[in-house]
């Protein structure tokens, strides 16, 4: 199934997301992304107005419902490189979500899990908001495994310390947007 969420204008002062539902029979359905603007005139362009969506099968339709409504809020914090992003559910992994980048190719996979679904809301949020730093730093992240490969390929303690110090990183930066949101939209 593809869905292409798409934004239509932006604004500063209020906001209002309409959310399609994904179907059972995984046919194509448009997802408009809508920022009511109650500003000063002309919206500004959105960094990103459509990013394909392909679900990998099987992804229950529970599912899709249960991330739509995220891949809608964040869908301007995607970078530019992001020409195809996946979603997939692996319901017996165990972190809450996980990612697969080729940054090289422009693609992602977002894999969803049974425990993401288990997760008040607030931490999906942040679950969903980790992954897409983490799609962010991509460029970073491939330089350093670059880096890692040609002179640490001896020292595992410092290649343990580099990962870390990313998932600190993206841990810190998806808590800091979602503090953002919390200020500017009343998000619980």
């Amino acid at each position: 199934m593809l869905l292409v969420l798409s934004a239509a204008s932006v604004s500063t002062a209020t906001a209002s997301f309409a959310f399609a539902q994904p179907t059972s029979d995984l046919t194509a359905i448009p997802i408009l992304w809508h920022i009511a603007l109650m500003a000063d005139g002309e919206p500004p362009a959105l960094s990103r107005p459509n990013i394909p969506i392909t679900w990998r099968e099987p992804v229950p339709p529970e599912v899709q419902r249960a991330i739509v409504p995220y891949l809608n809020r964040y869908a301007t914090l995607f970078p530019g490189w992001l020409e195809d992003l996946s979603v997939a559910y692996d319901p017996d992994r165990e972190a809450s979500m996980a990612t697969s980048i080729n940054y090289r190719n422009r693609w992602v996979i977002l894999r969803v899990t049974g425990e993401w679904l288990m997760l008040p809301q607030r931490e999906r949020d942040v679950a969903v908001l980790h992954e897409i730093t983490h799609v962010l730093l991509a460029p970073l992240q491939n330089v350093t495994e670059e880096i890692k490969k040609s002179f640490l390929k001896e020292d595992a303690f410092a290649r343990e310390m580099v990962d870390d110090g990313f998932e600190s990183v993206c841990e810190d930066v998806a808590r800091a947007i979602q503090r953002v949101g919390v200020m500017f939209s009343g998000l619980k």
